[in-house]
């Protein structure tokens, strides 16, 4: 028999169906025609994308100059031409580092120092969209980085508000829609600060007691039947909690009861639980003992890689309303910067709580092994150990009990003045 004729018939009805079913799919298109999702594109400062295409074409143009690293320490922004190193000073260190509100017109200009906490202080900039310049012997330059970054804070609650502020460097971020390419050729560096809502805490306090650092159990030093050192502590902190926040503030501590046990270092450590809760500063309450005979009087302790300031402002209203007798160093009454081992900070605290600014987690085998979380962490907190000398001392002791709620106020006063907040 011929198979031609049935071959014939079979590409046929393929044929027919193929056309049939291209003219439902036509019929059904323009029928039901698609909606086309207009192209979304990244503004500024409550702009149409017209508008921030003209802003951005508009805005002076300058020579480019990358930075290596970005970090936070407390509410200050930190830039690095040069891999940060502790050590070592930057190419941008005495430069001064301009940022223009591109919604605004405004510019705020702060000196780039080796001084982790007086950067480019981020609470000082109101809402808005700012380009990041650098001035060097007059001539201005635009920062950029090698690749995409983007790193965020909260600040502190100040008139029960917190602003975001995130520091982002992508050059396919912003895209001219008449041309649909990026409008920026390299990866710029810009700062954006919005007030948002946050679960960030503002600062953790961090009472001395109940931990268990080096094996040794340290339940604190009873000086008489009423008094032990790590128990008051704790009250201590209670106490100035409940006063910080009632201004506002959203304070945390690091015990969570009088008598549990948390170590410095480690996962679910003093340390740990600050990088956890978002904390832009950590002050921890002591009291100095006998066996420690070095620091027997009231003193502040700070970094060796910070401004004392913050320090200065917690010795000197303590100082005003309590005559406790005090530490002095180098003409400085009551603040003291922390001894030093290997070129680092040597009190646990205050150093690994710092993050990549302090060096944290590379102090030794044990910081490295347990905080390994701090290591590198470019939100670092602001920390200060406040000892009140020793309270063996009958005097001293006298002192402190007579003036506990003075003490109260005075810290609280002493916080709210450096973070500029109205008492």
């Amino acid at each position: 028999s011929n198979p031609g004729p049935k071959k014939s018939r079979l590409i046929f009805l393929v044929l027919l169906l193929v056309v049939f079913g291209l003219g439902i799919y036509f019929l059904n298109s323009y029928l039901n025609p698609k909606e086309e999702i207009p192209k979304v594109y990244n503004t500024i400062c409550g702009f149409d994308i017209d508008q921030t295409v003209d802003v951005f074409e508009s805005r002076p143009l300058y020579p480019k100059r990358e930075v290596a690293d970005i970090f936070f320490y407390g509410e200050s922004l930190n830039l690095t031409e040069n891999p940060y190193e502790l050590h070592v000073s930057d190419p941008l260190h005495g430069k001064t580092v301009t940022l223009y509100n591109l919604c605004s017109g405004d510019q705020y200009s702060f000196l780039s120092t080796r001084s982790l906490d007086i950067n480019v202080l981020t609470y000082a900039l109101p809402v808005g969209f700012y380009e990041i310049l650098v001035e060097d012997n007059f001539v201005m330059a635009h920062l950029t980085t090698s690749d995409k970054q983007s790193l965020s804070i909260s600040t502190v609650r100040r008139e029960q508000q917190s602003k975001t502020v995130e520091v982002f460097s992508d050059r396919d971020y912003f895209i001219n829609p008449q041309t649909d390419r990026s409008l920026f050729s390299s990866h710029v560096l810009f700062l954006k600060v919005e007030t948002t809502a946050t679960q960030d805490y503002d600062l953790i306090l961090d009472p001395t007691g109940f931990d268990q650092d080096f094996d040794a159990r340290n339940t604190g030093i009873d000086i008489n039947e009423s008094f032990n050192t790590a128990e008051k502590t704790y009250e201590l902190a209670l106490k100035l909690q409940q006063a910080l926040e009632e201004k506002g503030l959203k304070v945390g501590i690091t015990r969570p009861g009088p008598d549990i046990f948390v170590n410095t270092y480690g996962e679910s450590g003093r340390v740990h639980q600050g990088y956890e809760t978002g904390a832009k500063l950590m002050i921890q309450l002591d009291f100095a003992t006998i066996e420690n005979a070095r620091n027997r009087d009231f003193m502040v302790t700070t970094s060796n890689f910070v401004s004392r300031t913050f320090a200065e402002m917690m010795a000197e209203e303590i100082l005003k309303a309590v005559d406790f007798d005090y530490e002095t160093q180098r003409g400085f009454i009551g603040s003291v910067l922390a001894p030093m081992t290997n070129r680092l900070d040597r009190h646990n605290l205050i150093r690994e709580s710092g993050g990549k600014g302090l060096a944290a987690g590379t102090y030794s085998d044990l910081s490295a092994r347990t905080n390994d979380f701090a290591r590198d962490n470019l939100h670092g907190m602001q920390a200060i150990s406040v000892s009140f000398g020793d309270m063996r001392n009958d005097l001293q002791l006298t002192k402190y009990l007579e003036s506990e709620a003075a003490v109260v106020d005075a810290m609280t006063s002493a916080i709210l003045r450096y973070l500029r907040i109205a008492n």
